[in-house]
């Protein structure tokens, strides 16, 4: 059987290829479940705005703080102002030695992410 390639998919080949990879299946093992080519997979998830070249995939309440009502809501936009950041490939950085903190705002902001630790050794 030959790999449809990207021109000729149709639409539920590509919601396939979608559906496998927010299941966590990789990226190269799509074609050989889908029946594509390993070009039509990238161009695809790159069609539905998914960018397959991020280490570390996370997910998270985007809306979370569209409407800051709770005093947690507050200090938690705060210390993101203060300690956090968003940097240019849309990673959301919080440093702080602090890790319950940490985990907690990932909690909050119902983050699906491994929070990698940092450990620095004073000299």
């Amino acid at each position: 059987m030959t790999a449809t390639g990207y021109l000729k998919l149709n639409t539920r080949q590509k919601q396939a290829i979608l559906l496998a990879f927010q299941s966590g299946e990789e990226c190269r093992a799509i074609p050989k479940l889908v029946g594509v080519s390993g070009r039509s997979v990238s161009r695809v998830l790159a069609e539905f705005g998914v960018n397959t070249k991020r280490k570390n995939r996370y997910t998270l309440n985007e809306n979370y703080f569209d409407k800051i009502d709770t005093p947690v809501k507050s200090y938690l936009l705060g210390l993101m102002a203060a300690d956090g950041c968003v940097t240019d490939k849309n990673y959301i950085v919080l440093e702080s030695v602090d890790r319950e903190l940490v985990e907690l705002s990932a909690i909050l902001m119902e983050m699906v992410v491994h929070i990698p630790i940092k450990v620095e050794v004073a000299e």
